[in-house]
């Protein structure tokens, strides 16, 4: 059971890696979009195509307010996301490998 309890562990580990990844680039797609930056930029356009998916439905159930807290919505569901799941994970697998 070892075996499969490492595998949950790498698993969560590297789940909680991309959530943390995913918090960072929203945070700095927030931070952008208080400047005047070209949209057609190489690292913008990755930017955007890599929070789009996150951000667009937070968006969407949201109402149209002044300031977009989407961003922040985002990040504290992911953050939830992270703290649930990537952790339940590393926990359930420590407990398979130790028996």
């Amino acid at each position: 059971m070892f075996i499969l309890g490492n595998l949950f562990v790498a698993l969560g580990k590297l789940l909680s890696f991309a959530f943390d990844a995913m918090i960072i680039l929203i945070f700095i797609r927030a931070i952008l979009s208080w400047f005047s930056v070209s949209p057609y930029s190489p690292g913008v356009r990755f930017l955007i195509a890599v929070t789009n998916p996150i951000l667009e439905p937070v968006r969407r159930i949201l109402p149209r307010m002044t300031i977009d807290i989407s961003p922040l919505i985002a990040a504290v569901v992911l953050w939830f996301a992270d703290m649930f799941v990537a952790k339940s994970l590393v926990d359930l697998g420590r407990k398979l490998a130790m028996g």
